[in-house]
C-alpha cells in the first residue's frame, strides 16, 4: 500500500479548503463552533460509514485499520495534534492532518494511477 501511495500521490486532486486558494481547513476542537465546522467538512466528503480506512503516521511506522464510522465517532482521539494520514482501503482518497490542527482531503485520479 505504501508503494502505491508513494507512486501515485502526484495524481491527487485536493478538494477546496477554507478558501479557494488553499486546500487546508481548520481541524480544531477549541470550541463547539470549530468542532461542528470540522465535522460538517468531514461529512461533506460523502464517505460511506463502513469504508475501511488505513491510518498511519508520516513514516508509516504505525499502521492501523479502522472504518470511517469509527473515525467520525472518535474525532478527538484521531485528530489529537499528532500528524496522521488516512487512506481509503481502495485508494479512492486521502485525508492528511498535521500538528498545526489543519487537514486536507484529496481524491486519487484513477486514470493516472500507475
Amino acid at each position: 500500500m505504501r508503494r502505491l501511495v508513494a507512486t501515485n500521490m502526484h495524481s491527487m486532486s485536493w478538494d477546496a479548503g477554507s478558501s479557494q486558494s488553499s486546500e487546508w481547513v481548520i481541524a480544531s476542537f477549541e470550541s463547539p463552533q470549530s468542532t461542528n465546522k470540522f465535522k460538517h467538512w468531514l461529512e461533506s466528503k460523502n464517505v460511506l460509514s463502513d469504508t475501511k480506512v488505513l491510518v498511519t503516521d508520516d513514516s508509516w511506522s504505525v499502521i492501523n485499520w479502522t472504518t470511517w464510522d469509527r473515525i467520525k465517532s472518535n474525532l478527538q482521539e484521531t485528530f489529537c495534534g499528532i500528524p496522521i494520514k488516512l487512506y481509503d482501503g481502495k485508494l479512492m482518497w486521502c485525508l492528511e492532518y498535521n500538528s498545526l490542527e489543519i487537514a486536507r482531503f484529496g481524491r486519487f485520479n484513477h486514470e493516472k494511477i500507475v
